[in-house]
């Protein structure tokens, strides 16, 4: 998997049209998407596409279509999609962020979990210190860069772990490639494009 998208409960298969229609127009008609029985207002797709594209397309439909996009409320990309085990995690979502997170670039990490007992605050005080070593460790290695801070408000990159039950997706991603549909239609229509969104 590497998309999910939430959703109002009991419209999950209307959002999944929603999104595999996005991704049939980005060119990938063998994409697929299923809800999780055990968590409603989820759905998670498949595609051969860079999962980024994704966002950026439904936001374009907002843009050009709005009432196209009625039962998708958030989009999000997932990178990498692995079993759900807290040194997974902690080792893909530290790796992904030292190639990910430019040279005095912000960050923050975001756990979103559901279905399961892991600790977001362990996953994230983890990951966060093994960012910290990586950064001391290549400023003792060689010309100093810049390492990389935190910041909670307006980050650069966010890195990104949705737990879903068993399985878990990681991204290193800008705020940019999260797409929220009702925050999008809110900021037009207080931008005053005019016309009714639905």
């Amino acid at each position: 998997m590497n998309l999910a998208a939430t959703c109002a409960r009991s419209l999950e298969g209307r959002a999944a049209s929603e999104i595999l229609r996005v991704v049939s127009g980005l060119g990938d008609a063998d994409a697929s998407a299923s809800r999780i029985d055990s968590m409603p207002g989820i759905v998670l797709a498949r595609t051969s596409l860079d999962p980024l594209l994704v966002p950026r397309a439904v936001r374009r439909a907002l843009d050009d279509e709005p009432w196209t996009v009625r039962h998708l409320y958030r989009v999000i990309p997932l990178q990498r999609w692995l079993p759900a085990d807290a040194d997974g995690i902690v080792g893909a979502a530290s790796e992904m962020a030292a190639a990910g997170i430019g040279a005095g670039e912000s960050y923050r990490i975001t756990v979103e979990k559901r279905g399961t007992d892991l600790s977001a605050r362990e996953i994230v005080s983890r990951t966060a210190d093994l960012i910290a070593s990586a950064a001391e460790a290549e400023a003792a290695a060689g010309p100093a860069r810049r390492p990389p801070r935190v910041s909670l408000e307006s980050p650069d990159r966010i890195v990104l772990v949705e737990i879903f039950g068993p399985h878990a997706g990681v991204s290193v991603i800008s705020p940019a490639d999260l797409l929220s549909a009702e925050r999008e239609k809110r900021a037009a229509s207080d931008a005053g494009d005019g016309g009714p969104l639905y």
